[in-house]
């Protein structure tokens, strides 16, 4: 790494390629510099060359299935940044990792509670415990542990491209990611998974993502903030924030966050199975469109979209099985939702809260949003059970009014076929409606239909 930024000062460019093979090292240059000569790095067979954050123990004293071992860190439980909002169990704030025979254990907050397949770490008494997987004897077991919190850092080394290569099992502190991403860079079949927190965050300026995956990992699978120029095609982000569901943190801040970014597309993208929200466009989101997204079966939301001036659109997506709501909204203005299918979502499918935002942009304009000037058309929205199919929620009529009269909903196919008042509007006035109902209070949707 050290040769290639040398290169660069000299102005010539670097390609790096590694053989199959775990290396348990970083991809962090020890200096770096902005200079405009490439440099890639690739596997030199896609996907068998991994960048591991954990290395290989050994010298344990087992007994049965049960191995101890010295424990040489510190880290202990991380703060609650939102302490007085949510309440976020310690497991979801520590950050120590082990994998048994290519299987990550889980973590005990006590020795008395291991189970099979689990790890306790004593920090007053410096000792790691760990109760082998069934089945898994000391002889056979390859045990890892995690020890590096980063894999990549390209925020200070821009303009690099890398191809092929896996980034697994990082450390990084509570709310930190193990492959940090920067102006420049492109991403293309790279692997981000298992990381003990987020698995990549990325900020800067002109970055491309290419049929990668972050999957897998403690929290969420990626976080983008302040970006200027963004696409993100052919991916996926499923999986992911196990750790923060083994300490009740699957709603606050978690979801796969899309905030501060400008110009962007997120194209053919799959999240599934997260345990939080599915993709979460949060806050001061502009000109950005989301096409061909597969948002199913993640614990919470699909798609939630919040605190953005747009515009935003949402087209040629399956939203279905999640947990919550297939699309929930707050404060955000001109988007377009199209061609869309929302379907079997567990609470309902279209949630609308009004509730004003004050947004604050990245380029220093500030925008008071509320639900305003939305466009939904030509969608199939369907329920199961007594779920709802629209769900507004404005305790102020005014700003109520206010979304119903400068949005647009048209051509949807509506299908529920255990609810025939699956239209809800909240609030002051707060009422339960049929398809009829909901077309003659809103003034929409006159030429769709109800199955």
């Amino acid at each position: 790494m050290l040769q290639a930024v040398r290169n660069r000062v000299d102005g010539i460019g670097t390609h790096i390629v590694l053989l199959p093979g775990t290396y348990r090292s970083t991809l962090i240059p020890e200096w770096t510099d902005d200079g405009p000569a490439p440099i890639v790095i690739e596997a030199a067979q896609s996907g068998t060359s991994i960048i591991s954050g954990a290395d290989v123990w050994s010298d344990w004293d087992c007994s049965g299935s049960i191995c101890t071992r010295s424990w040489p860190y510190n880290w202990g439980v991380a703060p609650n940044p939102w302490a007085g909002d949510v309440d976020i169990g310690p497991l979801a704030r520590r950050r120590e990792l082990v994998v048994v025979n290519g299987t990550n254990l889980e973590q005990s907050e006590s020795e008395a509670g291991l189970v099979a397949g689990s790890f306790y770490v004593d920090e007053g008494a410096d000792r790691i415990t760990v109760r082998l997987p069934d089945g898994v004897s000391p002889a056979d077991a390859t045990i890892e542990v995690g020890v590096r919190s980063r894999l990549f850092d390209s925020l200070h080394w821009p303009g690099v491209m890398v191809k092929g290569v896996v980034f697994e099992h990082a450390v990084p502190a509570f709310t930190s990611a193990g492959v940090l991403v920067g102006s420049g860079t492109a991403l293309v079949d790279v692997t981000v998974r298992r990381s003990g927190q987020i698995g990549m965050y990325a900020e800067g300026e002109d970055i491309s993502i290419w049929r990668s995956r972050f999957n897998e990992n403690g929290g969420d699978g990626f976080l983008l903030v302040r970006i200027k120029g963004f696409e993100m095609v052919s991916s996926h982000s499923s999986y992911n924030n196990w750790r923060g569901a083994r300490g009740g943190f699957d709603e606050w801040s978690v979801g796969q966050k899309i905030a501060r970014v400008h110009d962007g597309r997120l194209i053919d993208h799959t999240a599934v199975g997260n345990w939080s929200r599915g993709v979460w466009l949060d806050w001061d989101n502009s000109n950005f469109t989301i096409s061909g997204l597969t948002a199913c079966n993640n614990r919470s939301d699909g798609l939630r979209i919040e605190g953005n001036q747009g515009p935003i659109v949402v087209e040629d997506s399956l939203i279905c099985d999640n947990g919550q709501f297939g699309v929930s909204a707050n404060g955000s203005r001109y988007v377009e939702f199209r061609g869309n299918r929302v379907e079997g979502n567990r609470r309902g499918a279209l949630h609308f809260e009004g509730e004003l935002r004050r947004v604050t942009s990245m380029d220093g304009k500030r925008y008071d949003v509320n639900l305003t000037e939305w466009s939904v058309t030509d969608n199939v929205v369907s329920g199961t059970g007594k779920s709802s199919l629209w769900s507004v929620a404005f305790f102020d009529l005014g700003a109520r009014s206010r979304f119903f009269s400068t949005s647009t909903f048209d051509s949807n196919t509506y299908e529920q076929p255990d609810n025939a008042r699956p239209f809800v509007l909240m609030g002051s006035g707060s009422a339960t409606l049929s398809f009829d109902g909901w077309r003659t209070e809103t003034g929409h949707d006159g030429s769709s239909t109800f199955n």
